[in-house]
């Protein structure tokens, strides 16, 4: 423990300094994220035949990431014990 805290104190300037960098690119992307979506929700608002075309869509694409997770871990745990 006393190492970890040690790294922190030599480190302090740098792990400040990466941490401001992390913020702002969250808070940039996060921005960008929220006009992108608010401009597409506006956009299919006014074509509701369209929207519902691409919402489906979006909710098909959503669900890639966890059935990858679900494949990785039948993989490593076949038994289903470390789930």
């Amino acid at each position: 423990m006393r190492s970890f805290v040690n790294f922190f104190l030599e480190r302090y300037s740098e792990i400040l300094q990466q941490s401001l960098q992390h913020l702002y690119l969250t808070t940039v992307a996060l921005f960008f994220a929220i006009l992108v979506g608010v401009l597409v929700g506006i956009i299919l608002s006014r074509f509701p035949k369209i929207s519902t075309l691409i919402i489906s869509f979006l909710g098909a694409i959503q669900t890639i990431p966890s059935l990858a997770l679900l494949g990785f871990s039948l993989f490593f745990c076949p038994d289903f014990t470390c789930l």
